[in-house]
């Protein structure tokens, strides 16, 4: 089966929310739209507020693009 064969669909739009954010980094390269293809949740970790958070427990994200 060749690409063109392929099965293309959509599961459900989403919007995703990230709080209390700090070094975010994009490599992005694209002019077209940006499907994400996997979101991955790796390396838990406390967070660097947790004085403030300390019953919360942060992850490092990684987003992979289709493109």
């Amino acid at each position: 089966m060749s690409e063109e064969e392929g099965y293309k669909f959509k599961i459900a739009p989403a919007t995703l929310i990230f709080n209390n954010v700090w070094n975010l980094v994009f490599d992005i390269d694209t002019n077209l739209s940006l499907d994400i293809d996997s979101i991955i949740k790796q390396n838990p970790h406390s967070p660097r507020n947790k004085d403030f958070l300390p019953e919360i427990q942060e992850y490092d994200w990684i987003i992979t693009l289709q493109q």
